[in-house]
């Protein structure tokens, strides 16, 4: 028997020995990701690692994968959602590795094949977790689950439960968290939770929080302590240090630690009125979240009423159709009218007033007039359709090709995104109380539930406690509108100058509930007939 060289004891000197590259053929080094140098040692049989986007998770746990199959011969499973996942990651991460590293293809007999790979003694099987019956078919000593907070916690389950006859029993996850106390989240509440110390050339260590660690005027990153800008080189050198007792080896990856991100790209990220704060917390931070916004009152809506006439220009109109469809019309600026009526033609004035308003409207019930409408007005006139995106943060999708004149939108995202804004007060509306009553009646009757998925993942829930909250989803149509055609969103807060514009009459709906027609010119400001 040969001796043992250090690379078969060594993940770190097996790199340097075999100069081992990544999937695009660049060399692995630690000189921009040094917080990765110790999770690739760590061979703890539970371990964890609460992430952001693009941070090289998946290169590490792939090679540490292939390494470890080798030199430790252990059978391992690599999980990931789906089935066409598994397709995607084999063919353009682990086979592209493989094509890269020489050493690699000889630890690989057969390294074209898509859900199993033979590694020496060892069998490395890449799984979907969408089918229990699946999991039941094969048995592990090592699970490693890649985006574990977008597969199917109850698979996840039964793949976990093929380990008990192993004496080495690993498991570990990585992931975007999505929800407090789930998935990765569960893992990491059991861990002893490491966090990236720096030390800046002021003297203070810590890691780096948001927004405690930036500065917002500068667009730069600084001291929690004593608020001087720190360079990339004083966030690229740390340490991971536990700060907490637990039986899961835990590590908080986000992307204030990654020295090519900027402050100010983050800034920017976070200051987008399209950026919801669900992915911000978890794609860019790494953290789970969620909304206290459960239901919004009548106290968050009207602190949005202002007094400054809307310029009434890039207007989008949102539409819930219906026996009677309810309509609001805004723009980035804010909302500055809503009505309802029984008569498509009043929708179609409201397109004929502006000849490049925006309408989106409800693909449902009414299967013939929001049709009728798209083709006569082709490219200003959109159909919605309510679709949860379980994967990706996509709020609003836009059809195109065959799907040309469609737009998807998450619902219960975008209603909680509304919900937020409407909190942080960037929705104006312009008017009084009484102007918006029946419309803030709508938003009161909505509330959001916490419920379990066929999955086993949390989900929340926008209901209603009655029929009415048609306006709820014009707002909904209004603003996926406004994503894509309006401008930067703006806030309620007046300008200063004295050229300020007061509305002399609220745009709302008439007592009698229907739009003020036929005197269209007193919802919007027309251009001169002779222009």
């Amino acid at each position: 028997m040969s001796k043992p060289s250090l690379s078969d004891v060594s993940i770190h000197a097996w790199i340097l020995e075999y100069g081992i590259k990544n999937e695009r053929g660049e060399p692995i080094t630690f000189d921009d990701h040094l917080y990765l140098y110790d999770i690739y040692k760590d061979e703890s049989p539970r371990l964890c690692v609460l992430k952001a986007a693009q941070v090289g998770l998946s290169v590490l746990e792939t090679l540490k994968m292939f390494w470890i199959s080798k030199h430790r011969a252990m059978d391992i499973v690599y999980t990931l959602p789906t089935e066409t996942d598994v397709q995607t990651f084999v063919g353009g991460k682990a086979n592209r590795l493989i094509a890269q590293n020489p050493i690699l293809q000889e630890y690989c007999n057969d390294k074209d094949s898509i859900f199993q790979k033979a590694v020496g003694d060892s069998v490395v099987y890449f799984r979907g977790c969408t089918s229990k019956k699946m999991a039941t078919m094969v048995t592990a000593d090592w699970l490693i689950h890649d985006e574990l907070d977008s597969s199917n916690f109850k698979v996840v389950e039964m793949y976990q439960s093929r380990l008990q006859h192993s004496k080495h029993k690993w498991i570990h996850s990585f992931s975007h968290p999505f929800v407090p106390g789930v998935g990765v989240d569960l893992d990491w509440q059991r861990s002893d939770k490491k966090h990236w110390f720096i030390t800046p050339d002021c003297g203070h260590e810590q890691f780096m929080e948001w927004p405690a660690s930036v500065d917002f005027e500068k667009r730069c990153f600084v001291c929690k302590e004593c608020g001087k800008e720190m360079g990339k080189k004083e966030r690229t050198i740390g340490e991971w240090k536990p700060t907490a007792e637990g039986e899961w080896s835990g590590y908080w990856v986000n992307l204030m630690m990654c020295n090519w991100v900027t402050a100010d790209e983050m800034i920017v990220k976070w200051e987008d009125p399209d950026t919801t704060k669900e992915f911000f917390y978890n794609m860019m931070l790494g953290l789970p979240y969620e909304s206290s916004d459960g239901n919004i009152s009548r106290k968050d809506l009207f602190a949005n009423l202002t007094d400054k006439m809307n310029s009434q220009e890039g207007i989008v109109i949102g539409c819930d159709s219906g026996l009677k469809k309810h309509f609001v019309v805004g723009n980035r600026e804010g909302i500055f009218f809503y009505g309802k009526t029984e008569d498509w033609e009043d929708i179609e004035t409201l397109l004929q007033r502006d000849k490049k308003a925006i309408l989106v409207v409800d693909a449902l019930p009414d299967l013939t007039a929001p049709r009728k409408l798209r083709e006569k007005y082709k490219g200003r006139v959109y159909l919605s359709f309510y679709n949860e995106d379980k994967k990706s943060f996509q709020l609003v999708r836009w059809g195109s090709k065959k799907e040309r004149g469609i737009v998807h939108i998450d619902r219960n995202r975008m209603i909680t995104h509304i919900v937020e804004e409407f909190k942080d007060k960037v929705i104006p509306l312009q008017g009084t109380k009484e102007d918006w009553e029946d419309y803030v009646c709508h938003w009161e009757n909505v509330y959001r539930v916490k419920k379990e998925d066929k999955m086993g993942r949390p989900v929340f829930r926008w209901e209603k406690k009655t029929t009415e909250d048609h306006w709820v989803h014009s707002t909904v149509y209004w603003r996926a509108g406004v994503s894509r055609f309006g401008g930067e969103m703006a806030t309620v807060t007046a300008r200063d100058g004295t050229d300020t514009l007061k509305q002399e009459k609220s745009f709302v709906i008439s007592p009698g509930g229907q739009l003020p027609l036929p005197d269209p010119k007193s919802v919007f400001i027309f251009e001169k007939e002779n222009d």
